[in-house]
């Protein structure tokens, strides 16, 4: 937000963008955090000109200064409040908005369609689906809500009408259409993912699901290959959001039945690439057991504890640990001896 005791504010468009453009020094940034596809989006954010600020200063009921900012402390207790407070300072935005030339809702709506599971989002979607039946991104953001909320059969019939029609919305239909086949185990869903792949979807999700796909199958190989892919392509942004339950849930398959060196080696690179993972840190700790490297598992579950996290057994873990190693050394140890008994007779 933007304030000036010398209003209007101007805006120098062309240097703006130059910023946002591609290749220039905000474009990555306003792409990832900002999800905007071209400058002009920019703009669009802006849902209150100078009348629609004024009315806003007119709805004031105390005031806010620097030494007393109770805006700070009554927006903060907003959040708390029950129901969706977000809806509510849309619907007043867009109430004092309204009247002002180039209001355009759209912009923050995507923000808030981007919340998967929240319901309350659902009647604006429908609003802007009735508004712009041509734009397809609102049935495949309802989608995506309709999914996370457990209505599969929805998601699947918006998501097949969005693929069949195509356009923009494809490659994001087609992603959404892969992980929930994934999600439901069905037989194609890996190709589903390779198509969505080949249109240009999130890598890190996507190689995230094939990960996870492979692992049920324990084709250990391409599971490790694919949850490697994933981890190395992962922005976590808001437009690439990070691959959370389908990649954690290979890793941990991974990291408990693969091959101990296979398995120990992908879960150091995962936890090298999300060093603030407590869950990541844990299996990196049980997969360096089951490679033997003790002391390296001791570490992992001493530095859980910084994240308030105690496994109980890990202690016990560490010692049979141990315990393995001393007699695999005594053993070692024997079987020297007996062979050069045998070979001096």
């Amino acid at each position: 937000m933007c304030g000036s005791a010398a209003p209007p504010i101007s805006y120098d468009r062309q240097w703006l963008a130059r910023l946002l453009s591609s290749g220039g020094q905000l474009y990555t940034l306003g792409r990832e955090w900002l999800n905007l596809e071209s400058q002009d989006q920019y703009f669009g954010r802006m849902l209150l000109g100078d009348s629609g600020v004024s009315r806003l200063v007119m709805r004031a009921t105390f005031d806010h200064t620097d030494d007393q900012p109770r805006l700070e402390f009554v927006a903060a207790r907003r959040f708390l409040d029950p129901g969706a407070a977000a809806h509510a300072v849309f619907d007043s935005l867009m109430e004092l908005g309204n009247r002002d030339a180039g209001t355009s809702p759209f912009a923050l709506l995507r923000i808030l369609a981007a919340r998967r599971g929240d319901a309350g989002v659902l009647p604006y979607l429908d609003a802007a689906r009735r508004a712009q039946p041509e734009a397809l991104e609102w049935s495949v953001r309802t989608a995506g809500i309709r999914l996370a909320l457990g209505d599969t059969a929805q998601a699947d019939s918006l998501l097949g009408a969005v693929a069949a029609r195509g356009g923009g919305a494809l490659r994001e239909a087609l992603q959404m259409r892969g992980l929930l086949a994934a999600a439901r185990n069905r037989p194609l869903a890996a190709v589903a993912l390779r198509e969505a792949l080949a249109a240009g979807a999130d890598t890190g999700q996507v190689r995230a699901a094939l990960a996870l796909l492979a692992a049920r199958d324990s084709r250990w190989g391409e599971a490790a290959s694919q949850a490697r892919g994933s981890l190395g392509a992962a922005q976590g942004t808001f437009r690439h959001p990070y691959p959370g339950e389908f990649l954690t849930q290979a890793l941990s398959q991974i990291a408990l039945d693969a091959p101990s060196g296979m398995a120990d080696s992908l879960l150091r690179y995962a936890t090298s690439r999300r060093p603030g993972s407590a869950r990541y840190l844990e299996l990196a700790a049980v997969a360096a057991l089951r490679a033997g490297r003790c002391e390296d598992a001791a570490a992992g579950f001493v530095e859980l504890l910084d994240f308030a996290v105690q496994r109980d057994n890990g202690p016990a873990l560490v010692r049979e640990c141990w315990a393995t190693q001393d007699s695999t050394v005594r053993t070692g140890a024997v079987r020297g001896a007996a062979g050069r008994q045998v070979e001096k007779h």
